[in-house]
């Protein structure tokens, strides 16, 4: 059993590990909780919107319902997740991981997906997620592996894919 902070109001934050702990609902808004070690804690219902979480590790974290809108999350491992229904609209996710994550409902509008891994994902329940070609902001040098999408999301990916290359200019 973890630290139940749920009514408290957190404005300076000097935790390092946050490992098993419990902060559903907790509002971390504007925060910078980048390296810090999330892993298993549960953050269901938390406000992470315009935060900095690069090279964090929420590994087995709750993220249900977590808002993460307008935050960074660069290189951030989210493996084995609950992001139910997380929002992870116009967040900078380059070179996150989403290996075996539960990615049902979350919506990805807007954001940035370079170096992105998703392996071992459903990611047919997402939101926003390869529903249209131009909400793909950028999803350069990403891994797609034994990953299930729906038929739109792979025809907006293939077109994706399709126009990358033909933006290729070829040397003789």
């Amino acid at each position: 059993m973890g630290i139940d902070l749920r009514k408290s109001v957190l404005k300076k934050i000097k935790i390092s590990d946050f490992k098993n702990k419990n902060f559903s609902g907790k509002n971390f808004y504007k925060t910078d909780l980048s390296k810090r070690n999330m892993i298993n804690a549960n953050f269901s219902n938390a406000d992470f919107s315009y935060s900095k979480l690069d090279y964090s590790d929420f590994r087995g974290a709750n993220l249900e319902n977590a808002d993460f809108s307008e935050a960074s999350l660069c290189k951030v491992d989210f493996s084995g997740a609950n992001l139910h229904n997380a929002r992870l609209s116009c967040a900078n996710l380059k070179g996150a991981i989403f290996n075996r994550s539960n990615l049902d409902g979350t919506d990805f509008y807007n954001t940035e997906l370079s170096e992105v891994s998703f392996c071992d994902v459903d990611l047919s329940k997402t939101k926003n997620l390869g529903e249209d070609v131009y909400l793909l902001k950028n999803f350069e040098r990403s891994i797609f592996n034994n990953v299930i999408m729906t038929k739109k999301q792979k025809k907006t990916l293939e077109e994706r894919i399709k126009s990358m290359l033909d933006s290729i200019k070829v040397k003789d």
